[in-house]
């Protein structure tokens, strides 16, 4: 922030602060929490409540902030759309990676592709926008399965879990286990699990409420290596994307989402 517009500075830590504690207030109490001079709080509230953004008690000479500010930020996020904020995303990943990337979101129980670009390189995983997958052993599907509240993902894990491969995870135990690693580490692997030859790494993506939203992955051929080889390579690139994103609809505390 810079040190030319203190008054804006003091006025958004006031706020930050209100937000977090989310209780009435005192000056004295304001002060002593932010380090900013009483008088300095005084003249800001002053502010704030002429724009509607804080309320104050006159008996208990208290302030609160008020919905007024979250109304406006709605506004913004209504127009922030994770397509949209996705598109640069995953198109710098492709870039980066040439190979195929992918936005995924949870629909009728699959992995929905809603962004996809294909690979570049000379032995190519193909697909396309609005291709849906199983969740159990797909690296985006787990990502979404890994993260649905834990209702929908007793009764995603209560059906069938067909075998696509010899490696397709198909013990509804063993898939726990798996979905439990994937929360843990922040991120999932399609080892050969959906079809021979192909592999994935996947991360997701939150919103400011830290609800999952969707689920960036890339996809590659075993003739460039394992899914294991797929992650050291491109792993970090691609948790950064789905992170950009995160950020872009507001999530501020991502490691709150993985078990330690």
């Amino acid at each position: 922030m810079s040190s030319h517009a203190p008054a804006v500075k003091s006025a958004l830590i006031i706020l930050e602060y209100m937000s977090d504690v989310q209780r009435p207030l005192s000056i004295a109490e304001l002060s002593r929490e932010t380090g900013i001079n009483k008088n300095m709080i005084s003249r800001i509230l002053s502010e704030l409540i002429e724009q509607r953004w804080v309320s104050r008690d006159e008996e208990a000479a208290t302030f609160r902030i008020t919905l007024q500010p979250f109304q406006i930020f709605s506004r913004i996020l209504s127009g922030m759309t994770l397509h949209t904020l996705a598109i640069p995303v995953i198109k710098a990943i492709w870039q980066q990676t040439k190979e195929s990337t992918q936005l995924a979101i949870l629909k009728d129980n699959r992995a929905f592709y809603i962004q996809q670009l294909d690979s570049t390189r000379m032995v190519r995983v193909a697909s396309a926008v609005g291709g849906n997958y199983p969740l159990h052993c797909t690296a985006p599907g787990k990502v979404l399965l890994a993260w649905a509240a834990e209702d929908d993902r007793h009764e995603l894990l209560s059906g069938e879990l067909a075998a696509y491969t010899a490696n397709t995870i198909t013990a509804p135990a063993a898939l726990r286990r798996e979905l439990e690693t994937v929360r843990r580490q922040g991120y999932a692997l399609d080892r050969e699990e959906f079809s021979r030859g192909i592999v994935c790494c996947a991360a997701p993506v939150f919103d400011y409420t830290g609800s999952l939203q969707g689920a960036v992955g890339i996809s590659s051929s075993t003739v460039y290596g394992s899914a294991a080889e797929l992650f050291e390579r491109f792993g970090q690139l691609v948790i950064n994307g789905a992170n950009q994103i995160s950020s872009q609809l507001g999530w501020q505390d991502r490691n709150n989402h993985f078990s330690q």
